[in-house]
């Protein structure tokens, strides 16, 4: 193998930067080529990219079928953007403005990051090259508007984490800290680095979301609304930031739909766009030139543009047509031609294809991976002090409650007591159950969007890793709070009070504890749960309480309800308990029912079937944790 070095620091001067080095095997295969992130000394600047794109038209088509027979019944097709082309060179930004969900729109078409439900043609080119869709992921960071990180970590953590997955496995920690103290010092974050996140403003997190981008130095950096939600001093300090990385050397391209006076009068280049046409690309000095306006220092430039113009965004067919009229004046104008000219100029002048697009980024191993997801989860369960109070006082409420409700109710040997007895027994499971599936359900609300970014887009790590991540994190929870329940209220009810028997109930209500964090992990990844939280969870559980056995014997369950009797965690873990406490000789030796039947048959209890129903539901949660890891890998495979 030769290897040939071509260093691209994220920043200049002596300090650790990372540095890109492109090897190739002696054969020349481009299936064999690597492009491998490093950290080393250096002095030259980033990679310099040219993106240019030509006639991008991106349309939605929408069909509509019967249900009884799948017949096509209807057609829509929705143009989105229409044959838009442009150029982007190096150490330059380019800020779209207009529409905002053309702006983004585009933003993910050109970083390769858009829907697949979405269709699209014309060509993207980098340094005159065509790129597949990996290629320019690797090449381009894409920092979103919803973008999240770990509320429970600090920024260095923050920066600590992501560096772990995505600079090169080779990097010692030294190399890594270097680089970590560079990108702060460019994303201006030194004062903030032990902050947590969730106590960071909206501009600090932008920064934060900047600089964890800038850990890989990427040649292209795409940013979709940077200063939304912030004051006027915030979003000048932004874009400061972002024209200081054009100057770096990075293509920086931002969609800012609407931006103030004072953040358009800094502003390097300019693109309008509306109604799914670019209306204008250039520099911001000559936007409102060939129209003979003058945009007032009070005004922003999206609004003094509708205003004077009189068009919307979105509007009616009079709007739709003024629009046209000024796209079809900016493509006839000798800027859009010159335009076009340097875009041809971009191809011919670099003939030989850049070593930096065929990009094979090697990431750690899985055993690193999963080293830093897990320490990342047993942080935030650690310092979520909210969380775990809640926890542990639900967990005391639920002991005090149940052991006063059934206060010595075991010292009596009647069939009244029995029924209590199985009343209780079934109140703990319903409790174990619904308060681990609620937390699991909390916590993959909290962490969804940051796995949007991390897993769906950046792909930092795989569904398994995160999955076994979050259920090791909860150990904890699930060894201590059956604990603490059982040992108020066990012994005040006056349950089987010999060690064997407690400790054969406690591993029964860890084993249902287990099988319910499984099952609200599986309801959260439903799609249309994650934005509704906790509202289908109930109706996800109330087949399994019903066919749990105390509420419907099985003498009494249709034959059509069999599937979830025989998955139902609820009834084997009654069942359990119901053998274990009720299961002694001397409990049944009278006639409980009246007939000679003992409460256990009339249940369908077997005597001794606490431990095969336990095993049944460990390996029913197994499945539930398969059954979340199908879920999601679908959701990443549509997106």
């Amino acid at each position: 193998m030769s290897v040939h070095e071509e260093e691209q620091p994220l920043l200049t001067g002596g300090e650790p930067v990372v540095s890109m080095k492109y090897a190739s095997t002696a054969s020349g295969s481009g299936s064999d080529d690597e492009y491998v992130v490093e950290v080393g000394d250096s002095s030259s600047s980033v990679a310099r990219v040219t993106l240019t794109w030509r006639d991008i038209h991106v349309y939605k088509e929408t069909y509509s079928h019967t249900w009884w027979n799948n017949e096509l019944v209807g057609y829509k097709c929705e143009d989105i953007l229409k044959r838009v082309s442009g150029i982007v060179e190096p150490g330059h930004t380019l800020a779209i403005i207009g529409n905002p969900e053309d702006g983004t729109t585009l933003l993910e078409i050109l970083s390769s990051r858009h829907d697949a439900s979405l269709k699209v043609t014309g060509t993207i080119h980098v340094n005159g090259w065509p790129v597949e869709s990996h290629q320019m992921q690797r090449l381009g960071g894409f920092v979103s508007a919803s973008d999240r990180c770990e509320p429970f970590l600090t920024v260095r953590e923050s920066l600590d984490f992501y560096g772990n997955l995505t600079l090169d496995k080779q990097a010692t920690r030294s190399q890594l800290q270097s680089q970590v103290n560079n990108v702060m010092k460019v994303a201006g974050l030194f004062q903030s680095h032990r902050k947590l996140v969730s106590t960071l403003d909206r501009e600090e997190e932008v920064r934060l979301h900047v600089a964890c981008v800038l850990l890989t130095n990427p040649p292209l950096l795409f940013v979709d609304r940077p200063t939304s939600g912030m004051e006027p001093y915030q979003a000048l300090n932004i874009m400061n930031l972002l024209l200081g990385l054009g100057k770096l050397g990075h293509t920086v391209i931002l969609n800012e739909p609407a931006p103030i006076p004072c953040v358009f009068t800094v502003l390097d280049k300019v693109c309008l766009i509306g109604q799914g046409h670019i209306l204008y690309l250039g520099e911001r000095a000559s936007l409102f030139e060939e129209y003979g306006k003058t945009c007032p220092d009070l005004y922003g430039a999206a609004e003094f543009f509708e205003e004077e113009l009189r068009v919307t965004v979105k509007g009616s067919d009079e709007t739709s047509r003024k629009l046209l009229e000024i796209s079809n004046r900016y493509k006839y104008s000798n800027r859009y031609h010159e335009m076009e000219a340097k875009i041809n100029e971009v191809a011919r002048v670099n003939a030989t294809k850049p070593d930096f697009i065929n990009v094979c980024h090697l990431r750690p191993g899985c055993g690193r991976r999963y080293k830093e997801l897990l320490l990342r989860s047993l942080i935030r369960i650690r310092r979520d002090t909210t969380g775990n109070r809640s926890w542990f006082g639900m967990s005391l409420f639920m002991g005090v409650f149940l052991g006063l409700c059934y206060l010595l109710v075991g010292y009596r040997q009647d069939l009244d007591t029995a029924l209590s007895k199985a009343g209780l027994l079934f109140s703990y499971i319903i409790a174990f159950t619904l308060l681990f599936s609620l937390r699991v359900m909390r916590r993959f609300s909290e962490d969804w969007l940051v796995i949007k970014k991390e897993l769906l887009r950046k792909k930092m790590y795989n569904i398994s890793l995160y999955l076994s991540s979050v259920l090791v994190s909860f150990l904890p929870h699930l060894v201590l709070s059956p604990v603490t329940v059982l040992l108020i209220s066990y012994f005040m009810a006056g349950l089987r009070n010999d060690v064997t028997s407690f400790f054969t109930a406690y591993f029964v209500c860890v084993s249902v504890s287990w099988v319910s964090m499984a099952f609200g992990l599986l309801v959260s990844t439903f799609p249309r749960v994650q934005s509704s939280h906790y509202e289908y969870l109930i109706f996800a559980l109330l087949p399994f309480i019903i066919m749990g056995g105390f509420p419907l014997s099985d003498n009494s369950r249709p034959y059509w309800f069999y599937p979830i009797r025989y998955t139902s965690w609820i009834r084997f873990g009654w069942q359990s308990l119901m053998a274990n406490e009720l299961g002694e000789p001397s409990v049944f030796e009278e006639e409980m029912c009246g007939n000679g039947t003992s409460l256990l048959d009339l249940y369908g209890v077997s005597d001794g079937i606490w431990w095969p129903n336990t095993v049944a539901n460990v390996i029913l949660g197994f499945a539930l944790v398969l059954a979340t890891w199908l879920s999601l890998n679908r959701q990443i495979r549509r997106n």
